[in-house]
């Protein structure tokens, strides 16, 4: 595992202007290609936003359509700027989920593939705002704490055993942030982020059920996450988020 310089940065990635609402697909299609996966962000947006929605991309169809592609994905929440920068340092670009910017605070997808400590900067081929975007480290933290720190890590399946020394060399632990997500979701904490993102207009919440559903996949617990499927409301919204839902229990279950 690579040590974490001053400052590096991966790529630069190859830039996609995102098509209206589409940041997410378009930030996955930027990494995909990274990894040297040819992927549009039409083909990607036709699997992770079928209807062409303004609200933006959830994360539930995020698992099926990487592992489709041979890929893998950590799909994370309470990351931290340390952990972005560690990946980075060891190959890994990091998608997380934010506002634009302070002065436009819509829900937003972007990649970030480098940083620079003397300059106190995050760096993003942002599929809205352009390559080589640059984000103070301030500023960066400020929008991220808008919600719970969301993010996803996509990589080939032989680099598994490198990301996982990284986020434990982070402190990061699945179960405790996911279990902490949990509890702060029961409580009704009203800083969580939704979980859809689109930059015409804040992302739209899911059913209470479905985001706790979400949360028990990530923590492998499958027969809870159906129980919370069962509970949530029987509706033609709710019908298509339930169906991404039940291939992410297919693809943990694998």
């Amino acid at each position: 595992m690579a040590p974490t310089p001053a400052s590096m940065r991966l790529g630069p990635l190859q830039y996609i202007r995102q098509t209206l609402n589409n940041c997410g697909p378009a930030s996955i299609a930027e990494v995909l290609r990274f990894w040297g996966v040819q992927r549009t962000q039409d083909q990607a947006q036709a699997v992770l936003r079928p209807d062409g929605n303004s609200r933006g991309m959830m994360p539930y169809p995020v698992p099926a359509y990487i592992q489709s592609v041979g890929m893998n994905v950590l799909m994370g929440v309470s990351g931290t700027p340390t952990m972005i920068k560690a990946l980075d340092a060891n190959g890994f670009p990091v998608i997380v989920a934010q506002p634009v910017s302070l002065q436009e605070p819509i829900g937003h997808y972007r990649e970030i593939e480098g940083f620079d400590d003397q300059r106190q900067v995050f760096i993003s081929t942002d599929s809205y705002l352009g390559p080589n975007h640059e984000i103070t480290y301030a500023d960066f933290n400020q929008l991220w704490s808008r919600g719970n720190q969301r993010f996803m890590v996509i990589y080939p399946p032989d680099k598994e055993p490198l990301l996982n020394a990284v986020m434990k060399s982070v402190g990061w632990d699945k179960t405790a942030v996911y279990q902490n997500d949990m509890a702060r979701q029961q409580r009704g904490d009203p800083t969580l982020q939704p979980l859809g993102q689109g930059t015409a207009r804040p992302g739209f919440p899911s059913s209470p059920e479905l985001n706790l559903a979400w949360d028990f996949i990530q923590l492998g617990q499958l027969d809870v996450a159906k129980a919370e499927i069962q509970r949530a409301p029987n509706n033609a919204r709710n019908a298509q988020l339930i169906g991404w839902l039940n291939q992410a229990i297919a693809v943990a279950a694998a």
